[in-house]
């Protein structure tokens, strides 16, 4: 077993008592078994449902829609397992070459689920050039076909796939203004939405922070990978906010895209692997 500060582990055994101790700090596990781009989709709803088992509303769980094959009807499925048991589900983002496919997906689902509670949440990507004009048509279909969207805000994780590409910002300031343009958004044209925002940026978590504030209920949760700005989010959680943390597990050898996306993004777990 992989004894990391990222991953949990290899099976639901592993990844149970690591999700314990993240509810123990008064924080909300969010589950996520790391396959991608499979050839066996079966196997996946599979492990999830057996996940869902040793669940309940405390817990969240992240999917690829490229972990089952890109079928609807597989997705559906399980989605429908977790309405039954009050958990959220949080469909991760895809790389460009499936954009559009994750697209159609993950709103058919969540408007399928979302008439009542925002069950499903959606992953928009601020890196991208369209990132907040999809967001924008988004928030404007939920509110014309009346059901409640679920956001989760995020700067992107193929930019170094993909950078040279034409549909990303290359530089890291427009992405950072794009992300914290969406925020505002969100902020001033909230109604029936449900958001997280899954960053380590100091400034878009102020601002995160400063709208929950100034109005009774909260507008944002936010998210973190699991051991990266621990103790930052930790003194938030404190101060009250909602704190979710991403949990990785499953096959190793599996999990390389996973790890290599955020070897990208964070010096730390460079320096822990070495």
């Amino acid at each position: 077993m992989w004894p990391g500060r990222f991953i949990a582990g290899n099976t639901i055994q592993h990844v149970l008592p690591v999700a314990n101790k993240i509810l123990e700090q008064s924080k909300n596990p969010i589950i996520n078994y790391v396959i991608e781009h499979t050839n066996q989709p079966k196997q996946v709803f599979q492990e999830h449902l057996q996940l869902i088992k040793h669940l309940d509303y405390r817990h969240k769980i992240a999917i690829k829609v490229s972990s089952f094959g890109f079928d609807e009807d597989l997705i559906d499925n399980l989605v429908e397992h977790c309405v039954g048991k009050n958990i959220r589900v949080i469909i991760d983002a895809e790389g460009n070459k499936h954009n559009d496919h994750y697209q159609d997906i993950s709103n058919y689902i969540m408007k399928k689920h979302n008439k009542y509670v925002p069950y499903v949440v959606k992953t928009y990507q601020m890196y991208r050039k369209d990132g907040l004009e999809t967001l924008e048509n988004d928030i404007i279909d939920a509110w014309e076909k009346d059901y409640h969207l679920g956001i989760k805000l995020v700067r992107g994780a193929y930019f170094h796939a993909e950078k040279n590409d034409g549909h990303l910002f290359t530089e890291k300031i427009l992405t950072d203004k794009n992300y914290n343009k969406g925020i505002l958004f969100i902020g001033e044209n909230n109604r029936n939405m449900y958001t997280i925002l899954a960053t380590h940026n100091v400034d878009s978590i102020r601002l995160g922070y400063m709208y929950n504030q100034h109005v009774k209920k909260p507008l944002f949760e936010f998210g973190h990978l699991m051991g990266m700005q621990e103790e930052n989010y930790q003194d938030m959680a404190e101060r009250g906010q909602i704190i979710n943390v991403y949990i990785p597990y499953g096959p190793y050898t599996q999990m390389i895209p996973y790890l290599t996306r955020r070897l990208y993004e964070n010096n730390d777990m460079i320096k822990y692997i070495n």
